[in-house]
């Protein structure tokens, strides 16, 4: 399993990584995001996207607990955060 997992879906190929035996995608965009729009289709794209690194997330507030324990790590924030990650243990079939 030395090989980049590679995978086809409805926008084009996207390109992921092993993690103990588990074919791990991230940032797998969903949805098109336009500002003040309801989400849309995604574009379709040529070639193969890398897929290893999680999206952004929605923009949110600090917490008012970020005081005491401090952020736990910093993550990516913005408005194109209709993002999935998708973990599976084949590539076989749909």
């Amino acid at each position: 399993m030395n090989d980049l997992p590679e995978a086809t879906i409805t926008g084009g190929k996207v390109r992921g990584a092993w993690r103990d035996g588990v074919a791990v995608f991230h940032g797998i965009e969903y949805a098109a995001a336009e500002r003040l729009k309801p989400p849309g289709p995604v574009k379709a794209w040529r070639g193969v996207r890398e897929a290893s690194v999680r999206g952004p997330v929605a923009p949110q507030l600090e917490s008012r607990f970020d005081g005491y324990i401090g952020k736990v790590q910093p993550i990516p924030v913005g408005e194109d955060c209709l993002r999935a990650s998708v973990f599976t243990p084949g590539l076989e079939g749909k």
